[in-house]
């Protein structure tokens, strides 16, 4: 059961995946969360056919190294449209359409910002997102820390 999670912290931001990796019968563990630094920092992780992954994740890393000025606002956008060109070039023309679902994670300048996709659009999500097949599992877990909670009354 893949579990992918993201947190969008006041200060920071966090990704982390389980690692095991199933291929037909056999199981085996590879890593699920990619990070680049360079001007802010990006990290990537995920759900779905692995390839399809570390693809998807090669092409955001390269937009975003190659666009080093761009604020978090117009990386969106660029986001956006590798997404698009790379699902109209290895995802659409193909039956059954792989799937993979994945979490962006980004700081640059001071701002932060956190995404999930569904096919090839990215939605920003406001504190935290989880996919993967035990992505249920992990919202439900992960529901009560972000629920506001009543304050202790004082006598």
């Amino acid at each position: 059961m893949t579990i992918a999670l993201g947190v969008l912290g006041s200060d920071s931001v966090v990704l982390a995946a389980d690692t095991e990796i199933t291929w037909s019968q056999m199981k085996s563990s590879e890593r699920k969360v990619w990070g680049v630094s360079g001007s802010g920092g990006l990290a990537i992780t995920g759900a779905g056919d692995s390839d399809y992954l570390q693809a998807i994740n090669q092409r955001l890393q390269d937009s975003f190294t190659a666009n080093d000025t761009l604020s978090v606002d117009e990386l969106e956008n660029t986001f956006s449209e590798v997404m698009e060109d790379f699902y109209e070039r290895h995802v659409v023309p193909f039956s059954p359409v792989p799937e993979i679902r994945i979490i962006i994670g980004i700081e640059r300048k001071g701002q932060r910002r956190l995404w999930t996709s569904a096919g090839n659009a990215l939605t920003r999500q406001n504190s935290y997102a989880c996919v993967g097949s035990g992505r249920e599992y992990a919202a439900l877990s992960w529901e009560p820390f972000w629920t506001p909670q009543p304050s202790a009354m004082m006598p």
